[in-house]
Formats: C-alpha cells, sequence, structure tokens
C-alpha cells in the first residue's frame, strides 16, 4: 500500500473535517477529546461504534462521506485475554471517554465486574448506567 500516516493536531473538529477533501485523506485515526464527538459527522458508522459512542477510525469513502467504526473494544479485549481469565474478574477502569467506553462494554460482556473511577464524576456515573442497563 502507497501511504503515509501523518499526526494531524485538532483544535476544531469541524474544520479538519472540511480540510479532509483538499487533502486528499482517505482515512484517519480519531483520539482524545474528539472519539465521541465526531460520531455526528458519520454518514455511517458500524454498529459497535455506534453502541459504544465513539469511533476511533474512520473511512472516507470515494463519495466523500465518512464511515465510522471502533477498534478499541476489540483491541482491549483481546490484550487482556491473553493475559488473564476475564469472566469474573474484578477491573477498575479509569476515565469514561471514548477509549474507557470501549473498554467497558467489552470487558462486561466477557463477564467482568467492573468498577468505574473518572475526574469527572458525571461521565463516571452515565457510563455505570448504560453498562447496567445491558
Amino acid at each position: 500500500m502507497d501511504a503515509v500516516y501523518l499526526p494531524f493536531l485538532v483544535h476544531d473538529l469541524r474544520d479538519f473535517l472540511a480540510a479532509v477533501p483538499e487533502f486528499g485523506i482517505r482515512g484517519f485515526s480519531v483520539t482524545h477529546p474528539h472519539k465521541q464527538t465526531i460520531l455526528k459527522y458519520m454518514k455511517e458508522c458500524d454498529a459497535l461504534a455506534v453502541e459504544i459512542g465513539a469511533v476511533n477510525t474512520v473511512v472516507v469513502r470515494r463519495d466523500g462521506s465518512l464511515f465510522g467504526s471502533n477498534t478499541d473494544y476489540l483491541g482491549v479485549l483481546r490484550a487482556l485475554e491473553k493475559k488473564l481469565h476475564i469472566k469474573g474478574s474484578r477491573i477498575l477502569i479509569f476515565g469514561a471517554g471514548g477509549s474507557a467506553r470501549a473498554a467497558a462494554l467489552a470487558l462486561v460482556r466477557a463477564g467482568a465486574d467492573l468498577a468505574i473511577c473518572a475526574r469527572r464524576e458525571k461521565a463516571a456515573k452515565e457510563l455505570a448506567r448504560a453498562l447496567a442497563q445491558r
């Protein structure tokens, strides 16, 4: 594949997305603080990204539309499964943002008992409530 991976410091997400066609970008990764905000700019997302409420990978389709997905879920799950038996484990997650949301959902589905600690108490409680409804 003839490609290059470049870092962009994005202060204004809308400005960056407007520049994507001009730069000829075919895809990009998304990190804090944009993982949740970028959802509203996606024409389509995979079901897991929608359920998590965060996107970390975007593909720019030929028509210029954006398709979002989330690879954090599988990445966390696969990494931890190699190190511990997740089902029945008690796990503490620090944070309640996009990556933490993906990790929490993956771990709950795998049978872990979670505790969530975050600087923003409201965000931690919202994530805990969302997980309790699953």
